[in-house]
């Protein structure tokens, strides 16, 4: 395991991570799929009340999600730094970092989600500094990720069209996040729109994971 190939663990996050993240989102409770019954994300009281009610798949849930988004990120890292003295590395490096705040407030959130499904977090000020949070992130997670993958499209290696769509999903994950600041009642339409084009990025992530791990 440790004289494992730095290209080939690259390649695995990128296919393994996406699967750990994404399924982890849409099987939190009263997400996407309303496992567990639905909660309107704006309503302290609802939040809570779902993710105590569901305290175990809220703990599992908040815990692989941040593994998968960390496993992510290792692979987008590597991918962005392999580009290197050629096409793409740049707007890939940028995003790498814009991305990385990203994630970075996903995490945060998910902690939060975390501590609540817990009973740890009992005050009603915590989900609305969640949504908060995950709002913000969702903007910078989707618009670095724009940057890497404008970057991918450049290369050779890659698949031009696979690259371009998910530029287009990345776009509307930064996009999103600003009708649900501007309409707070929008919040769950926006996660099932988020939602659909995490889904693409996660195929189009174990494209390149594939192509990596080779």
């Amino acid at each position: 395991m440790t004289s494992i190939d730095m290209k080939k663990l690259a390649g695995y996050a990128l296919i393994f991570g996406p699967i750990i993240a994404l399924t982890s989102y849409f099987i939190q409770p009263g997400g996407v799929l309303g496992i567990g019954g639905t909660a309107d994300p704006t309503i302290s009281e609802e939040v809570i009340k779902i993710l105590s009610e569901n305290s175990a798949l809220g703990i599992i849930s908040a815990m692989t999600v941040m593994i998968g988004l960390l496993t992510i990120f290792s692979g987008y890292v590597y991918l962005a730094n392999s580009m290197e003295g050629g096409s793409g590395y740049a707007v890939a490096k940028l995003g790498i970092v814009i991305n990385a705040f990203g994630i970075f407030g996903f995490c945060i959130g998910s902690s939060m989600g975390l501590g609540i499904a817990s009973g740890v977090i009992t005050d009603n000020v915590v989900p609305d500094i969640l949504w908060a949070v995950s709002t913000g992130a969702t903007t910078a997670f989707g618009l670095g990720g724009m940057l890497i993958w404008i970057g991918l499209s450049s290369r050779d290696e890659y698949n031009k069209n696979i690259s371009l769509s998910v530029v287009v999903a990345s776009a509307v994950v930064f996009i999103a996040p600003f009708i649900a600041a501007f309409g707070p009642e929008n919040t769950r339409l926006v996660n099932s729109i988020t939602g659909i084009c995490f889904f693409v990025i996660t195929l189009a992530s174990i494209y390149v994971g594939r192509i990596l791990s080779k």
